[in-house]
């Protein structure tokens, strides 16, 4: 059925997985993770969702933002492994306490008032 002059147009297909001058689309999987040749490469969670380009090289892959930013940059694997981390630790990051914030003093912990004493020099019960 022909389209007629007053619809809309429909919606344009994603480029995922199309070849655009040698460099590949993907968006990036709700655990921050891209699929490339059969590998699951880990590329940034907070990135999750966006479209990310993939070029393809003879040592490797290199993995680039919107803004062609170099995100990852990996050597293909050996045959048989299936998943390249980004060399980051699982899970959230730590939070970093200020020395300013008054959660520590010079002795890393908050000493008892015995302690304290000893430590001062002040007598008292």
């Amino acid at each position: 059925m022909p389209r007629k002059s007053g619809d809309p147009l429909p919606p344009a297909p994603s480029p995922n997985g199309r070849l655009r001058e040698g460099i590949r689309v993907a968006t990036i999987h709700p655990n921050g993770s891209i699929k490339a040749r059969g590998i699951i490469f880990n590329v940034s969670y907070p990135l999750r969702g966006q479209d990310v380009y993939l070029t393809y090289e003879a040592a490797g892959i290199m993995i680039f933002d919107n803004r062609g930013t170099l995100l990852a940059e990996h050597n293909w694997p050996a045959p048989g492994i299936k998943y390249i981390g980004n060399g980051q630790p699982r899970g959230p990051r730590g939070r970093e306490l200020s020395p300013m914030s008054g959660d520590l003093t010079p002795f890393g912990f908050v000493p008892s008032r015995s302690v304290f004493r000893a430590i001062s020099g002040v007598r008292g019960p």
